[in-house]
């Protein structure tokens, strides 16, 4: 084999470590007044630059206020948490929850988004570093208050 060829397998290898057994977990679960979207992914400290993966759906949501979070927690370990309260108009939304490999070593971001068709979405967003191959659940929560 060429090195180049080599060096395609071995990137394509560490993309598929990173977001291996991507199982939904509570994809559309929802509880009187509090919806969640997430899942749980393997990530990976040496994963290339731009590997992304997401979860969204659409969603129908009463006017009012909210409590919004986005968290990112390494099964046994590690828990990252960015939150807000916002008010939100009636309408359906599209709600999504992506993480990417940022270009900054082992960091990652992690990001949950609301979007209207009229409106510029809503965004909470954070970032954490993986040190080691781990699993990690991604969820976004939201509760009318």
């Amino acid at each position: 084999m060429t090195r180049k060829l080599i060096s395609r397998f071995v990137t394509v290898f560490a993309l598929m470590a990173a977001f291996a057994g991507q199982a939904p977990v509570n994809a559309n679960a929802a509880i009187e007044g509090a919806a969640y979207l997430g899942w749980e992914l393997q990530l990976a400290p040496d994963a290339p630059p731009g590997s992304t993966a997401e979860r969204r759906r659409e969603i129908y949501l009463a006017a009012g206020n909210y409590y919004w979070e986005v968290s990112a927690t390494r099964v046994n370990g590690d828990y990252y948490l960015q939150k807000r309260n916002i008010y939100l108009a009636a309408g359906t939304y599209t709600w999504i929850v992506w993480v990417t490999k940022t270009r900054t070593g082992t960091q990652y971001s992690y990001v949950s988004s609301l979007r209207t068709a009229n409106l510029d979405p809503a965004v909470i967003d954070g970032t954490f570093s993986v040190h080691a191959y781990g699993r990690y659940a991604l969820q976004s929560y939201l509760e009318q208050r």
